[in-house]
């Protein structure tokens, strides 16, 4: 589970399954997975009331830094399956704050 910065879900995932491919790749810092399999899924994208970012872009943020990068990230898969996946966009800012809501991804 991963919260924002409301302590709210940003992303949950009851089970991942996946296999990692290349150790010395991984200690480089890329991220090369095989198929990777999610179960009960939940991806809640939303902007709060007075915000004009979302709940993502704070959670992205916090990894930024004033160091310029010193390399590329990777991070691949040759195949993700999902079940029961769930995306929610909301505005708390608009008449109607939930845009999108679905369900029963697979």
């Amino acid at each position: 589970m991963i919260r924002d910065h409301h302590k709210d879900t940003l992303i949950y995932v009851n089970r991942l399954q996946t296999k990692l491919l290349n150790i010395k790749k991984l200690i480089n810092g890329d991220l090369l997975f095989g198929a990777i399999k999610l179960d009960n899924v939940l991806f809640n994208l939303k902007t709060y009331k007075k915000e004009t970012s979302t709940n993502l872009d704070h959670f992205v943020s916090a990894f930024e830094s004033d160091k310029p990068s010193t390399g590329k990230f990777l991070m691949t898969s040759n195949k993700i399956q999902i079940n029961e996946g769930r995306f929610v966009m909301s505005d708390d800012n608009q008449k109607t704050s939930k845009t999108l809501d679905f369900s029963n991804i697979k």
